[in-house]
């Protein structure tokens, strides 16, 4: 209402571009910014000259080249409104039609693979290019257990598939919108005593996109292993026993490959698809198994 223009409190821009380098507001070339408000009104911001208005808890990302806003959470577009789904009852193919393919483990896929002693954080080997990732070690069980629990340190949002000497024994996931490390445990039935193969899929279910406010962090957002991957064992005369499987002793390497057995395989593309030859003509026997591609023609 003054008339002047004041430094906003509840008003950020993270500016991003091309090169990569740090500057100012049009130094360099092939910029965007990602302009963020959280005021409880309409308010009308300005950055390297280009006014934006800003709804109420909005977002706006501004092409600094063009001086175009290419977005805008606030604004809903009238053909966005009028989007309608439409629901397909009838089957698109029989189920007799139908063939399927279950990821089971990494073997097979050793040009793909990364070997540590601990498990590495899941998207500084992705790159992001994927949702997934294995991760695969040996463990040793002294005595016959009762019970195996894991433990699987990660961060929030953040799924896994667990196998045990390449057979699925269960799931442990959360869905939580935000950030910060918790642990996942899953109870993995009882083992005979010797050596297993543990392997767990882990599925990043998205990123926190804040960024310093509403609780969001300014660190790196981490999915997939994050910490300590703990093995409880009790046996049958009553001990218990906790393994830490991320302490780099012993013989607890890890292999890692990013990505699915599945996108590997190219099972996605026709091509690639009608060539393979693990397809299972029994599809329906796969019914409600976890990491399982299906394929049909219609």
């Amino acid at each position: 209402t003054t008339g002047v223009w004041q430094t906003g409190t509840q008003q950020k821009a993270f500016v991003y571009n091309e090169s990569g380098s740090v500057g100012s507001v049009g130094s360099v070339r092939s910029q965007v910014a990602f302009i963020e408000s959280t005021a409880s009104v309409d308010v009308l911001t300005r950055l390297n000259g280009v006014e934006v208005k800003m709804p109420p808890s909005s977002i706006a990302i501004l092409d600094l080249d063009s001086g175009e806003v290419t977005f805008n959470s606030g604004v809903i577009a009238d053909s966005a409104l009028s989007y309608a789904r439409d629901d397909i009852s009838e089957p698109v193919a029989a189920v007799s039609d139908w063939a399927a393919w279950r990821e089971v483990s990494i073997d097979g896929f050793s040009e793909y693979t990364l070997h540590g002693a601990w498990p590495l954080e899941q998207s500084a080997v992705t790159g992001g290019l994927t949702e997934y990732m294995y991760y695969t070690t040996n463990f040793t069980v002294a005595k016959d257990t009762d019970a195996t629990n894991l433990t699987i340190t990660t961060d929030h949002a953040n799924g896994f598939v667990v196998f045990v000497d390449g057979s699925a024994v269960g799931e442990v996931d959360d869905h939580s919108h935000s950030e910060g490390t918790l642990a996942l445990s899953l109870e993995l039935g009882s083992l005979a005593a010797g050596q297993h193969t543990l392997t767990a899929l882990s599925e990043t279910l998205g990123f926190n996109n804040l960024i310093g406010r509403w609780g969001g962090s300014t660190t790196a957002k981490a999915k997939g292993v994050t910490g300590d991957v703990l093995l409880t064992t009790r046996t049958t005369d009553g001990g218990a026993t906790v393994v830490n499987l991320t302490d780099g002793e012993g013989s607890n390497l890890w292999a890692m490959r990013p990505g699915l057995g599945g996108e590997a395989r190219g099972l996605a593309d026709p091509a690639s698809s009608s060539s393979f030859e693990g397809w299972d003509s029994d599809a329906a026997a796969y019914e409600g198994m976890p990491c399982t591609w299906f394929r049909a023609s219609f």
